[in-house]
């Protein structure tokens, strides 16, 4: 096995821990408390070019989440439709349909499974749909990433080119990912929101992801939150009965509340001096 490298930059000082992912094993940063899956996922096989990759993600699936985002920046009085705005792997690129909805009108996708992009294009009325980073020409007030920076190898790369060139001095990151933490890993197992375990590399937990985005150069932290998922509209656990769902809707708002929710979101914001 090659020797094993954190976000945080430990290498080597890691747990096993002996939970089944498949055939993939689970090591815990002893230092920062990220975990990861080894054996990394090989892109190179094709594991985001299928043509059914997302299939089975719904509009209303994605309107649930969007709502989340939504919510969280009018909180933060953001936002607004004269922003300039992308979907950083946007899977079927229904948030561009959502902002064009709600009176954007600079809004961008990008996306690389060519499938989803030939899909979206013909389906959204803007040549903004763009399968390649070249074409992610000047800079961005929002960018959304939910769910996508489990996914790759070298995180911290593309996190400092979204803030290095993608995002506007004074913009904002908002992204969503597992939360490790989450007590309803231990409730739902495979049902969980973060059971991907051919395609996931990385499990944050609030602080340590917290701790990941303080150490990026020109990062504000503006919130950390650790969210429920269970009974809202893009989770894809539904309990089948009435009891069922009174005891999940009961039990995941107290995860929620406790700061044990299933998913972590997040918004960074860039500092308006950044060159």
């Amino acid at each position: 096995m090659d020797q094993l490298v954190c976000v945080c930059g430990e290498v080597g000082e890691f747990q096993q821990r002996r939970i089944s992912f498949g055939n993939r094993t689970l090591f815990l940063c002893r230092s920062c408390g990220t975990a990861q899956l080894y054996p990394y996922p090989n892109a190179d096989v094709g594991i985001y070019d299928r043509s059914e990759y997302h299939c089975k993600i719904s509009k209303e699936e994605y309107l649930g989440y969007f709502l989340v985002y939504k919510e969280i920046l009018q909180r933060f009085s953001l936002y607004e439709p004269s922003k300039r705005i992308l979907d950083f792997g946007a899977g079927h690129c229904c948030y561009h349909e959502f902002l064009l909805k709600d009176g954007f009108t600079d809004v961008h996708s990008y996306e690389i499974n060519p499938h989803l992009v030939e899909e979206a294009r013909a389906r959204i009325p803007s040549d903004n749909v763009h399968s390649r980073l070249e074409d992610l020409k000047g800079e961005f007030d929002i960018i959304i990433a939910n769910h996508v920076l489990e996914h790759i190898p070298d995180l911290k790369a593309p996190l400092r080119r979204i803030l290095t060139e993608w995002l506007r001095p004074g913009g904002v990151l908002i992204l969503a990912l597992p939360n490790f933490d989450s007590w309803s890993r231990h409730v739902l197992y495979k049902r969980w929101l973060g059971w991907s375990p051919q395609e996931h590399i990385w499990f944050f937990t609030p602080t340590s992801l917290r701790r990941l985005l303080e150490s990026l150069d020109g990062a504000k932290v503006l919130t950390v939150v650790a969210e429920a998922s269970v009974n809202k509209p893009y989770n894809g656990f539904f309990p089948n009965t009435l009891f069922k769902k009174i005891y999940f809707h009961t039990l995941m708002r107290f995860f929620e509340a406790i700061g044990k929710g299933d998913q972590i979101v997040s918004i960074v914001q860039k500092a308006r001096n950044l060159t």
